[in-house]
């Protein structure tokens, strides 16, 4: 592999090994519900498109039906995620995130926003990062 090679192979391996490192991380506002990475893979999903049909839901996150149901169960358990009917299609049911999701989702940010700006202190690197990623999670799901 050439040198922009490695570099690549080394940011994949690296965002792997920061994403599974920052979940394992415990929370310290008592009010943030712990959830499994399904859980909060199919939460992020469900904010980043306000409603979204099951079935739309599992295709575009590549699941199998089991697993969105179980999830969304679980979800829909704890509060986080309502199903209702969507209003350009009767038949079919949508789910959305609760004000409960919401306000977790918040809390969430928050803790690890302090996390990582107590280890980042150039702004600049801190923007230039944020963009490289969003921009690779674009591509990635442009994918699909």
């Amino acid at each position: 592999m050439d040198e922009r090679q490695e570099q690549a192979a080394d940011l994949a391996a690296l965002i792997v090994s920061l994403a599974r490192r920052i979940a394992d991380l415990p929370f310290t506002d008592p009010e943030i519900v712990s959830l499994s990475p399904l859980e909060v893979l199919v939460l992020r999903h469900i904010d980043q498109r306000d409603a979204i049909s099951p079935s739309e839901l599992g295709r575009q996150l590549g699941l199998k039906s089991s697993n969105t149901s179980a999830a969304l169960r679980a979800l829909t358990e704890l509060g986080l995620v309502r199903r209702t009917r969507s209003e350009q299609d009767r038949r079919v049911i949508e789910v959305s995130l609760t004000d409960r999701a919401r306000d977790t989702i918040e809390r969430v940010r928050a803790e690890r926003s302090a996390l990582l700006l107590s280890l980042i202190a150039d702004d600049a690197e801190l923007s230039t990062t944020v963009a490289l990623l969003g921009r690779i999670e674009e591509k990635l799901w442009e994918r699909d």
